[in-house]
């Protein structure tokens, strides 16, 4: 399997992601229901031209637990109290997936858990 080369994978974070903004839910304060602060990123693995079928279906098979019917890959990041701060966020965990691509595994790292406090 080929590698994506850097320009390949700025392109598909650029091109081939639609990036939509909701409201976050959490312990922020009252801004949280007012202002849009998650930023959510679906990945359509099977349209995007970048890829070739070797990979499609490795990114298929790799992540057949968190990729859609239609073979979307949805994240979303809520960490901060910015939508620019979590789409930033989003677009190096994309890019970290696609950097890896073939290789590994990598979906341990786009899981970020907000610690809880135990009272």
């Amino acid at each position: 399997m080929k590698n994506l080369t850097e320009a390949n994978i700025e392109w598909i974070i650029a091109h081939s992601i639609k990036w939509k903004h909701s409201r976050s839910g959490g312990h922020w304060g009252q801004n949280v229901n007012k202002r849009e602060t998650k930023a959510e990123g679906y990945f359509s693995v099977d349209s995007c031209k970048q890829l070739d079928e070797e990979q499609k279906l490795w990114l298929h098979d790799a992540y057949h637990n968190h990729i859609s019917k239609k073979w979307v890959i949805r994240l979303t990041c809520q960490e901060q109290r910015n939508y620019h701060q979590n789409l930033s966020i989003l677009k190096k965990h994309y890019k970290i997936l696609l950097e890896n691509l073939g290789k590994e595994l990598v979906f341990d790292h786009l899981h970020h858990r907000r610690k809880r406090k135990h009272h």
